[in-house]
């Protein structure tokens, strides 16, 4: 099929030992895929070091990919009709989803609360209007997020002001990935938002888990 024939010709005899390509499928009427090439000797010695430790990797997440299974797993987003996963970091990402359908993949910076891409796969259309919608939140023009249903979104090591500001609007469609508000663990102490959302990028452990 198509994969295997762009698998063919842009990897060739290598693609079966040392790359693997993980496909995820834009919406129909775009008719393209994201590839993500992932070097399959970095697998192998992920699983080694855990067998090392009598442990198991059942699951290798990438980065935000992972991040929008948690949405699914814990906070049900695919219940919505339309909803992204947003990353605030230096370089900030985000996944527009509609439909059940991945519509962009964004990479972009806020710097004095403005918004410039620096990469966009899928519909830029669609890039833009949710960009423009953030910024305006961010900037207290809007406190609602008018192009998803709703927005789920997490940080890495740090501290942002956008996250802060979002944590701190009331009546926002958004949510936190503060992973252990929906879990319950046998620990004292209390995990803030901030700290909770570095767990984000987890989400295929989780599938089963009656949250």
């Amino acid at each position: 099929d198509i994969l295997d024939w762009f698998n063919e010709h842009t990897i060739g005899n290598q693609s079966d030992t040392l790359i693997e390509t993980f496909h995820y499928p834009f919406s129909n009427k775009q008719k393209k895929y994201l590839n993500v090439h992932f070097k399959t000797d970095i697998k192998n010695k992920i699983k080694v070091f855990a067998q090392n430790y009598n442990s198991e990797i059942r699951n290798v997440g990438l980065g935000i990919f992972s991040a929008e299974v948690t949405s699914r797993a814990i906070y049900n987003a695919d219940y919505n009709n339309s909803y992204a996963i947003l990353k605030i970091l230096k370089d900030s990402e985000a996944l527009i989803i509609k439909k059940g359908e991945l519509v962009s993949y964004i990479k972009f910076t806020i710097k004095q609360n403005k918004i410039n891409i620096k990469v966009n796969y899928g519909d830029i259309t669609e890039s833009k209007r949710f960009l423009k919608n953030l910024e305006d939140v961010i900037i207290n023009k809007i406190n609602k997020i008018k192009t998803v249903d709703h927005i789920y979104y997490y940080q890495g090591k740090g501290k942002y002001k956008e996250v802060e500001k979002l944590l701190n609007t009331k009546k926002i469609n958004a949510t936190s990935m503060n992973i252990f508000s929906k879990l319950k663990f046998d620990y004292k102490k209390k995990i803030s938002d901030v700290e909770g959302m570095q767990f984000a990028e987890t989400g295929a452990s989780f599938w089963g888990l009656d949250v």
